[in-house]
């Protein structure tokens, strides 16, 4: 049981990364809307502004006293960290105009600063009516000082000087919008300035009504403009102006002395010294004087000084705390759209968080929550302690050895202390700045909520700051990683990334050398377009396609995502902009890569690269098929390559081929066309395509036999509408009277009774299609009299066939676009050139039955699935980077894969949950006989004869299979039935439950059924219990008629019993063949079949059984038994070839019903029972004997239809005509006979 669950895990992990999650309907939808639109482009700052002009109004009144305000002494006095006081000064309020002039330049450099102080009403009037002349449409910031003049008036008027300089003069707010004009952002540093922004608000929304209202009659002529004006008229509004207040409308600002009095637009304008000087009582870091914080060493553009990496550690947080408290629109407004407004909003977050431990509360317009209170802000605190603890030794000697308490502390305490605060940082004796710790702190706790948080789509607190570590040399390599990690959690993640604004630097990065940053960034590129595909004419723009292609051409044994990035990347680029990777010799790259990579994933992009190359530039496709490696490789993965989408992507690529492309014939000789039309086909090129039809229309694979289905269709097109100088081929216009017309057509009416659904309706509509616009042409040239028997229908023997075939919708699991739209923009790809009339009433009644089709789900016309490369897609948005990949070996022969794996030998669980041990001890029986059987329920299955049985290994409910191919899951005890499965009208022959997912605390509601049917067909269905939900995940007919064409075998003897053996540790299955003595094995993982081999014996294959349960044969061996009594074992585990060994023995001498295999602690039994009664038990040891095969036991029964044998207890059963059947030991002793009445198995 416990072998079993792991190899039920193993299963699902297997269905849910092919089948279940690259092939969902949404993700499939998403994927192909993704290959045409992209996503709504919400993250981009379209309409980036900029203040170019900045006023300051100081009104200080030094020199004049008009009033006498009561205020605290001491009291603040200082003015951009200026004394205007000071009796040295000249003009005070020129000082310190010039030194908030210098301050905002530190922030916006390139603005046009004009400053009145000391103003009236006139001057402010001349300054608001220069800046707006001067700035036009774009934004103007208006700075007002108000401490020299009385507070605000209740109706939000500010004050100015009158021209003597005698009294007040107020300023009304709505004068002030009509001289400055919009847009506009505004700061007012006074006491009771929250009265100022109440007071705009209301004359804005007034002045905006009013305006609306004139321009009414104007909207009505611009209604033609573009979109992109609309957000110039939103600015136009007086209500979308920005505003800063100092403090809430009824409070006063702090006159604390150790303040500034303008203490507001020095956190505004200096926000480290600032900060500094507020946490400075709050530190416990002795040694630092206040006026040291005036020195603080370094520039703000220099990170690597205390100065500028203090700055560079507050600009993270503050964006960081904005990021994780404001709605997004809002920060990108804010924090994103002007460079200056961002970076007044980041030091407004740090005024809020003096000012309210001052008992003041800023405002601002728009209105932002409360963030004073982040937990961040610790973080902050914790750097400017470490910086603290390092400022004395930055600066002189003189100065730490000052006068004053502080002074005089011991050195040898100070750098006792110094050492400890910085964690144990090196103390250098020349004092040079030592890099704070706060970028590598942040990285680790970003990495700890990638390890936690994985599966839930919260937002990490730390994206931002990742994002500003991007600028870091020393930190980018481990920021890119933890970026590229963050975009596998899904798309959601990718907006994060680029709404948090990542792009810029991502598309800077593309110019750097860094070979260590290349692996990293190509998966955060590959990620972004997969979800906007606008970014790709920014990439191109700055030349990133030729760093893909760089990248390509390193040997990067480890980088095979960042490889399969860059070519979906290219393949991309290859739709905007062909003719650049023509320049960049992108063939070259991509054609290598493809020859020489390892890995699986490589080298389907590589074709799907290809694809879209050629599709969009098709000269490049004489250069390719000049190329010998990569013919030679293309063929190789077409054949024999383990990932079922590679070799589909092979028939992808062949899709959009040129016609008459030029091949060499002592090439492809395996390829060449084996079939003689009885036409001349002057094109080497068409029969090698259509002989890779014929070959691949049998495949294993759903996906490679849909793209069969395609290449199909679009080799008739290019055949029947092409010029036949240029194609080699002239065909008939009548396609079912034309030699290769008529085979394609049989192509397509053998794919139209595919066992998947999808397959078998897209090939149904294609088939459909082509019959019917041929039919139409050929009509429209015959005369009138024969038109009515040449009108156009369906065959009805394939009409027929095709419902048969057809499950229902539920079952279906490949990806499918049920967009009407596209099913019919993709069957016009299909369509031949017709210049026949339709009348209008048979137009009018096929547009009515198109109506009926898409009210049905169950027709064809409703199932469409997106393209091999909108498909691929889905492995794109899931793709995860390893750190250490070792990808998928090239092609090799099955007979070394089958050598080198799978070589753990099978152990025996004890099974001591069921209350037995392994053993042959008569105890056992004696301790579990069945005393009685009564009839419990009956299941009703409503005359469907049944074929097969078999209970769930994990739960109780049994699984019943049919005659007319309908599959069902019942409770036995009360013969309800649970969820049922239709194979399509095809005979029921085995169940084999594979894989259940769950354990002992959750039930099991997941299991794998794989079927097998006698017309060779076998299925693999995911049923979902508690869901309900069934879907047929993989489907395949053992059997065709081409490969017993190639190997000229005998039809005379066929078998008519279907044989199938699924081997659970290896995940391979092993069928027989119609013909005597041949079995094939399929790798279900590969979707393919690996191996073929024929026992040398005249007879055909009735059981087979693979030997895993016994110990020293393991999951590489074979035993079977054929209708002439023969029996034979077959090794794989040779290296060089698959030996086959007939068993010579006496024993069985009619048709082999049955053959197990058993598990023993003396190493196994194999059983086989014959028609005649004849059941043996044989010692696996003893197999290879001179003398021949000899029975352990062996029991003479009569008429035996059915054996069946425990897979580890040494029990086994058999049925005989007599109704009963009786339960053996392996020495042939009889345990028990159960008598049924009525019993028949079919």
């Amino acid at each position: 049981m416990a072998q079993l669950r792991e190899h039920g895990t193993e299963i699902w992990k297997y269905l849910d990364e092919k089948h279940l999650e690259a092939l969902e309907v949404s993700l499939a939808s998403k994927t192909a809307a993704l290959s045409y639109t992209g996503v709504v482009e919400n993250w981009r700052i379209r309409h980036r502004l900029k203040i170019s002009c900045v006023g300051l109004v100081l009104c200080l009144n030094n020199g004049h006293i008009l009033f006498e305000e009561e205020k605290p002494h001491p009291c603040a006095t200082l003015e951009c960290w200026i004394d205007p006081f000071n009796q040295a000064l000249q003009r005070p309020s020129e000082v310190v105009s010039a030194a908030l002039q210098g301050q905002y330049e530190r922030w916006q450099p390139r603005a046009q600063y004009y400053a009145v102080t000391e103003p009236t009403l006139d001057d402010v009037q001349k300054l608001c009516l220069q800046l707006r002349n001067e700035a036009k449409d774009e934004r103007v910031l208006f700075h007002y000082n108000g401490h020299g003049v009385p507070k605000p008036t209740s109706t939000g008027e500010i004050y100015l000087f009158s021209e003597n300089f005698t009294h007040y003069v107020q300023l009304s707010l709505f004068q002030l919008q009509s001289w400055l004009g919009t847009p506009s952002a505004y700061v007012f540093d006074c006491s009771n300035a929250g009265l100022i922004i109440s007071s705009f608000l209301e004359f804005a929304e007034e002045r905006d009504k009013k305006e609306a209202v004139s321009s009414a009659s104007l909207e009505e002529e611009n209604e033609k403009k573009a979109e992109s004006d609309d957000w110039k008229r939103e600015l136009k509004f007086h209500s979308e102006s920005i505003l800063f207040a100092s403090c809430g409308p009824e409070e006063i600002l702090p006159t604390n002395p150790y303040f500034p009095a303008d203490i507001f637009t020095s956190c505004l304008t200096t926000p480290i010294q600032m900060a500094f000087r507020w946490f400075l009582p709050r530190s416990m870091v002795s040694g630092v004087r206040l006026e040291m914080l005036d020195r603080i060493p370094g520039k703000l553009n220099d990170k690597k000084t205390m100065l500028g990496e203090l700055n560079w550690v507050f600009t993270a947080v503050t964006d960081c705390i904005a990021w994780n408290s404001l709605p997004r629109t809002l920060f990108h407004k804010l924090f994103r759209q002007d460079l200056l407004i961002a970076s007044l909003f980041r030091n407004y977050l740090l005024a809020e968080r003096i000012l309210k431990s001052l008992n003041c509360t800023p405002m601002t317009h728009p209105e932002l929550p409360p963030t004073w209170q982040h937990p961040l802000w610790h973080s902050w605190d914790y750097m400017m302690e470490l910086c603290l603890a390092q400022l004395p030794y930055l600066l002189s000697t003189d100065e730490k050895q000052g006068t004053g308490k502080d002074g005089a502390e011991d050195p040898d305490q100070n750098e006792d202390l110094n050492r400890d605060i910085l964690l144990g940082e090196r103390l250098k004796t020349s004092y040079s700045y030592v890099s704070i710790p706060f970028f590598e702190h942040q990285l680790s706790a970003f990495e700890t909520w990638l390890m936690i948080e994985t599966d839930k789509p919260n937002v990490p607190e730390q994206l931002p700051i990742v994002l500003q570590v991007l600028l870091s040399q020393t930190h980018r390599k481990r920021a890119l990683s933890l970026i590229a990690k963050f975009l596998q959690l899904g798309d959601w993640a990718v907006d994060l990334v680029l709404s948090v604004g990542v792009f810029p630097y991502i598309l800077k990065l593309l110019q750097s050398s860094a070979p260590e940053l290349r692996k990293e960034l190509v998966f955060i590129w590959g990620k972004i377009i997969c979800q906007d595909r606008s970014c790709v004419a920014d990439l191109v723009r700055e030349k990133g396609h030729n760093y893909m292609l760089d990248f390509l051409d390193t040997d990067e044994e480890e980088a095979y995502e960042s490889q399969v990035m860059a070519l979906f990347i290219l393949s991309v680029v290859s739709g905007f902009a062909p003719k650049k990777l023509v320049e960049a010799r992108a063939l070259e790259s991509v054609t290598s890569k493809t020859v020489l990579s390892k890995d699986s994933r490589v080298r389907r992009w590589s074709f799907l690269f290809l694809s879209k190359f050629i599709k969009n530039f098709p000269p490049v496709a004489q250069e390719l098929f000049e190329n010998d490696d990569f013919i030679r490789t293309m063929l190789t993965v077409l054949r024999s390559d383990e990932s079922p989408s590679n070799r589909a992507s092979v028939l992808y690529f062949l899709e959009f081929l040129p016609p008459g492309m030029p091949f060499q014939l002592e090439l492809y000789e395996d390829f060449l066309l084996i079939r003689d039309f009885g036409v001349d086909i002057a094109n080497v090129a068409l029969s090698f395509i259509i002989s890779i039809i014929e070959e691949k229309s049998d495949d294993a694979s759903p996906l490679v036999r849909r793209e069969v289905v395609k290449l199909t269709a679009r080799t008739i097109k290019s055949l029947h509408d092409g010029d036949p100088t240029k194609v080699g081929y002239c065909m008939e216009r009548n396609l079912e009277k034309d030699p290769l017309g008529a085979f394609l057509l049989r192509i397509l009416l053998y794919l139209s009774q595919d066992p998947q659904i999808e397959v078998s309706s897209f090939a149904s509509e294609v088939h459909k299609d082509l019959i019917t616009s041929c039919r139409s042409e050929v009509s429209d040239n015959e005369e009138k009299d024969n038109h009515s028997t040449s009108k156009v229908t369906t065959n009805p023997d394939h009409s027929a066939a095709s419902s048969n075939f057809l499950p229902d919708m539920k079952n279906a699991s490949l990806p499918r676009v049920v967009s009407l739209e596209g099913i019919s923009k993709q069957l016009e790809s299909f369509k031949i050139e017709s210049n026949a009339r339709v009348d209008e009433n048979e137009e009018s009644q096929r547009k009515q039955q198109q109506n009926n089709n898409k009210q049905n789900e169950h027709t064809g016309n409703a199932w469409r699935l997106p393209s091999l490369y909108d498909w691929s897609q889905g492995e794109i948005m899931n793709l995860k980077l390893s750190d250490s990949v070792i990808g998928d070996q090239s092609p090799k022969s099955i007979l070394e894969s089958a050598h080198t794996t799978n070589k753990k030998m099978v152990y025996m669980p004890k099974i001591i949950d069921e209350g037995f041990m392994l053993s042959e001890d008569t105890i056992y029986h004696h301790r579990h006989q069945v005393e009685a059987l009564e009839e419990h329920v009956v299941l009703d299955l409503g005359g469907s004869p049944v074929s097969s049985l078999k209970f769930s290994p994990m739960c109780s409910q049994l699984i019943v299979g049919t005659r007319n191919g309908e599959w069902s899951e019942w409770n036995p005890e009360d013969g309800t039935k649970l969820l049922c499965g239709s194979c399509g009208n095809r005979e029921i022959s085995s169940l084999q439950v594979i894989g259940e997912a769950g354990g002992r605390i959750t039930a099991y509601t997941r299991y794998v059924l794989l079927t097998a049917c006698t017309d060779s067909t076998i299925m693999l269905w995911r049923v979902d219990r508690y869901g309900r939900d069934i879907r047929m995940v993989f489907s395949c007919r053992c059997w065709s008629q081409f490969d017993d064409m190639v190997e000229n075998m005998n039809y005379s003897r066929s078998s008519k019993k279907f044989a199938m053996a699924w081997e659970p540790n290896t995940a391979k299955i092993a069928t027989n063949r119609r013909n005597p003595g041949v079995v094939r094995f399929w790798d279900l993982p590969q979707e393919m079949c690996f191996a073929r081999c024929r026992v040398p014996l005249d007879s055909c294959i009735d059981s087979l059984t693979w030997t895993g349960s016994i110990a020293h044969m393991g999951p590489q061996c074979l035993f079977g038994g054929t209708d002439n009594g023969s029996l034979f074992m077959i090794d794989m585990r040779t290296k060089n070839a698959i030996e086959t060994t007939p068993l010579e023995h006496s024993t069985h001498n009619d048709a082999i019903v049955r053959v197990n295999c058993q598990a023993s602690n003396t190493g196994g039994h194999l059983l086989s029972a014959s028609r005649d009664g004849v059941v043996c038990v044989w010692d696996p040891r003893k197999l290879s004997g001179k003398d021949g095969l000899e029975p352990i036991t062996i029991l003479q029964l009569g008429q035996v239809e059915f054996l069946s044998a425990h897979t580890y207890l040494p029990i086994f059963a058999c049925k005989t005509m007599e109704s009963s059947v009786d339960i053996f030991n392996v020495q042939g002793d009889l345990l028990k006979i159960l008598i049924f009445k009525d019993l028949t198995l079919v």
